[in-house]
């Protein structure tokens, strides 16, 4: 089996820049990327290449436990690689009592009712999902309804709201405020490109006090991949767990089920999922050039990143450390993960405000 891998890895290093990963477009003129490509604006891609240049020089000859301080856990695949950091972040008030108020207020969460029914049930002296349990029409709904609410399952409830409201509306993220906080699973990855290519890199975040504590799963050889799999499905596959990500739903789990279904491992993702950048389009996608995480991160909580890279550079600085051996190229990939991680932290925390103060 190792030994399949090692030729594997070999084969990647030969072939990772084989197809682009990105288009570099001239700044300001993200009208002229077709739909399904990544770009780069051109100052961003300069910078990132004097970056990779300065990043090689500063480290060379130096080992990757001696740049990323990390430990290697033992898996059934080997081992991996595991860097451990713990970051401030906002006060995450997920307030549930609250969230299940909000919920049970919300009358357009029944089939059949919407604005004008729901004006005539509150003009009828009805004051909440729970007073209509036993109405002629909306009573079986009703008690569906608080059946799911009263046994926590978040998923089912999200699933049930989305038929009602938009995927991106302030409600469809109400479930995720009736969880414990250690049940909160931040998620990030970075891969060397499309579906069927490697995961270089997992990054897992948990609440821990007035901190998000994460994990990075580095891959420090292709042959390493499946122990990362292994030891980050361990985090993911967790009681109660439910996953914050930004585009994961679309990306990040699927590329997760993927690999780990190539390497023969059985596994099951279907958690409860909060997308991020669904709610993020919806609340700022009209104001904003974009809505990159680190856009999100520049305009409305200030965070300047000093030291980044766009994503869509990852294989290209992951491809310069396998072809030389200078682990100089890995410090912004991990710096860049760990901040997407941190940076979820914000974004939930400013959604829910936003969920709380919603009318």
């Amino acid at each position: 089996m190792l030994q399949t891998l090692d030729r594997a890895s070999e084969r990647w290093r030969e072939a990772v820049d084989a197809i682009p990963g990105y288009e570099v477009v001239e700044d300001g003129k993200i009208f002229r990327t077709s739909f399904l490509d990544t770009f780069v604006f051109s100052s961003e891609h300069s910078r990132a290449l004097d970056l990779l240049r300065s990043m090689m020089a500063l480290h060379e000859g130096m080992q990757v436990h001696q740049v990323l301080h990390g430990k290697e856990v033992e898996t059934g695949f080997g081992p991996a690689y595991c860097i451990e950091e713990r970051t401030q972040v906002p006060d995450l008030r997920l307030d549930r009592d609250g969230v299940r108020g909000r919920l049970l207020e919300e009358f357009r969460l029944l089939s059949g009712v919407g604005s004008v029914t729901e004006k005539r049930l509150r003009g009828r002296g009805y004051r909440s999902i729970l007073d209509l349990r036993d109405h002629r029409r909306f009573g079986q709904g009703a008690r569906e309804f608080l059946e799911l609410l009263d046994r926590d399952e978040t998923g089912p409830l999200a699933g049930w709201i989305s038929r009602r409201y938009p995927r991106s509306h302030p409600m469809a993220l109400g479930p995720c405020g009736l969880h414990r906080r250690d049940e909160l699973v931040f998620l990030d990855i970075e891969t060397l490109g499309i579906f069927s290519r490697p995961i270089i890199l997992i990054g897992i975040g948990r609440l821990a006090g007035s901190t998000l504590a994460t994990s990075q799963y580095l891959v420090r050889e292709i042959s390493e991949e499946p122990a990362a799999l292994n030891a980050a499905l361990e985090d993911l596959t967790g009681d109660g767990a439910a996953y914050i990500s930004f585009n994961g739903k679309s990306f990040d789990i699927p590329f997760i089920g993927e690999r780990a279904a190539y390497y023969g491992m059985p596994v099951r993702l279907d958690r409860p999922h909060f997308d991020l950048l669904h709610f993020s389009r919806r609340r700022w996608g009209r104001a904003l050039p974009d809505c990159r995480l680190s856009t999100l991160e520049r305009h409305v909580f200030g965070i300047a990143r000093e030291v980044d890279i766009p994503g869509s550079l990852v294989p290209e600085f992951y491809e310069a450390f396998l072809r030389t051996g200078n682990c100089g190229p890995l410090v912004p990939i991990v710096d860049h993960n760990r901040q997407d991680l941190v940076s979820l932290g914000f974004l939930l925390s400013t959604l829910l405000e936003e969920l709380r103060a919603h009318p």
